[in-house]
């Protein structure tokens, strides 16, 4: 199974678009499974729903920032990890027209009428899951 395939499979299965992404891309980032779902918990949704940065695109920077981490040059390594970074980011919004949840979705989950517009529309699988699968397309191509 690819790992685009695998974090498919996890949105499906419920996990938010970070968690998604990031727990799809653990092994190879070095960062374990359950750990990777833990701290990518609260960035579905553009972050806790916020609508902000996409959650596939945090999802994938922080996959990024395991691979590119290195504990003996701090400072090196950021500036690598910032590099990929800006890279994906740039890649994803000539894919999609942004990086920001708000926009990307049209709609605001914030609220009632918002939910129930996302809901309506399928957007968990007309939108977010393309998100979910841009972002590992960029990633196979960068990592």
């Amino acid at each position: 199974m690819s790992l685009k395939d695998r974090a498919s499979d996890n949105f499906k299965k419920g996990l938010n678009c970070s968690q998604s992404v990031i727990e799809a891309y653990s092994k190879t980032s070095g960062l374990d499974p359950e750990t990777a779902k833990a701290v990518s918990a609260g960035f579905g949704g553009g972050m806790g729903r916020a609508q902000k940065t996409c959650g596939a695109a945090t999802g994938a920077i922080m996959a990024i920032g395991c691979k590119y981490h290195d504990s003996k040059d701090p400072s090196g390594s950021k500036e690598i990890a910032y590099k990929k970074t800006s890279e994906f980011l740039k890649r994803f919004e000539e894919i999609n027209g942004s990086t920001e949840c708000h926009e990307l979705l049209g709609v605001d989950i914030k609220t009632d009428e918002g939910k129930a517009k996302y809901k309506k529309k399928n957007m968990s699988e007309t939108k977010c899951l393309k998100y979910v699968q841009d972002a590992c397309d960029i990633l196979e191509k960068m990592m």
